[in-house]
């Protein structure tokens, strides 16, 4: 990492010198973006959270001099910079815990899991997807055995992470599939890397404006990483369909209490937060990639009200699948049924697409 200091509201001009790859920078110390790099969408008065922005580009050594010029592909293009600029490579990809199974060059499923949870909670739709389909499961920062690293937890860092492991293991037209928070990440990721993302699948995904969570549930759940029996009530919560008299359940289902466990606190706590800072119900039109959106009929996390909302509000949404005998879990609960829907709907041809007549607000135009 480097960490250049910039005098607060110095102009500093871009200018392109053909350097290929993926950079990003992260801007921290307050000041104002008034022109994003990658397309110079005025970014004016807008919030710290919305002043991120991709380069396509690495940036110069000559940064690390301070200098005022340097290397970025929106040539000509002016901004002001806040007093500290943080430069980050992306991950290694050995960095990273994840599962990758099937043949490489048909469809490829990246599989997101939510809090409490890791690549694990994907087992069952592994154990049963045909092998002509990738599916590519990663632990997420502090989740499993990926390092927690020292970003901090927001949305768009995990949008950030998806971009580098992406980058990192040359994943392309994907189907992406996000369970419950990490839906927030999944939405981020197709409006701004929409290049990468064919489809998009979101189960159990929170309202598009984000959700306020009270005090005590952070309590409760630090509690929990210190109590095994209510970790072990909260995990069965989210998979009340799972038959724990089952042994070969019971004892996966286990595996998985061990794993919410071990997950470090500011993990948990991170992953919570970021959806009260989040919300993408004012640029859900940006949204270009087709959407299917799919919610067990027994979930009690994950209203069919809000399910609904969450279909009127998205114009490119497919449908709203609703699986009988799963509750906020449906992958792990009723793994059959997801993997039905998740297949004829990553089968379908979605050229048309490309030129939907959306307007900003998503509605049909």
């Amino acid at each position: 990492m480097i960490i250049i200091q910039l005098k607060r509201c110095q102009r500093v001009v871009a200018k392109s010198n053909g350097i290929c790859g993926i950079g990003k920078v992260l801007l921290r110390g307050g000041g104002a973006l008034t022109t994003s790099f990658c397309n110079q969408q005025c970014l004016a008065d807008q919030p710290i959270a919305q002043q991120e922005c991709y380069i396509q580009s690495w940036l110069d050594m000559a940064l690390a001099a301070r200098v005022q010029s340097f290397p970025c592909p929106a040539a000509g293009v002016s901004c002001f910079m806040p007093e500290t600029l943080t430069i980050e490579r992306p991950r290694a990809a050995e960095d990273i815990a994840y599962w990758d199974q099937g043949t490489a060059d048909e469809e490829t499923v990246l599989a997101l899991h939510g809090n409490l949870a890791t690549k694990r909670w994907w087992q069952p739709l592994f154990d049963i997807l045909p092998p002509d389909m990738r599916l590519v499961a990663p632990d997420l920062p502090g989740c499993g055995q990926t390092p927690l690293g020292n970003d901090l937890y927001s949305v768009q860092s995990q949008v950030r992470f998806l971009a580098d492991f992406a980058t990192s293991l040359k994943l392309r037209g994907l189907a992406l599939v996000a369970h419950s928070t990490s839906c927030a990440a999944a939405l981020e990721f197709a409006i701004s890397h929409p290049h990468l993302v064919n489809s998009l699948v979101l189960c159990s995904n929170p309202p598009l404006h984000g959700v306020k969570s009270p005090p005590e549930l952070y309590r409760h759940l630090q509690t929990a990483r210190q109590d095994r029996s209510i970790m072990s009530t909260i995990i069965a919560s989210l998979m009340p369909n799972l038959d724990l008299d089952v042994p070969s359940n019971r004892t996966w289902f286990e595996l998985l209490v061990d794993d919410a466990a071990r997950m470090d606190g500011r993990s948990i706590d991170g992953l919570t937060r970021a959806l009260e800072r989040w919300s993408v119900a004012d640029r859900i039109g940006q949204l270009r990639t087709p959407v299917l959106l799919m919610r067990g009929h027994d979930d009690d996390i994950v209203s069919y009200q809000q399910a609904l909302a969450t279909l009127r509000s998205i114009a490119v949404a497919n449908n709203l699948e609703v699986i009988r005998g799963a509750g906020h879990s449906p992958m792990i609960e009723n793994p059959e049924a997801f993997a039905i829907r998740l297949i004829d709907f990553v089968a379908q041809d979605f050229g048309a697409f490309d030129n939907l007549p959306l307007n900003q607000t998503g509605t049909w135009s």
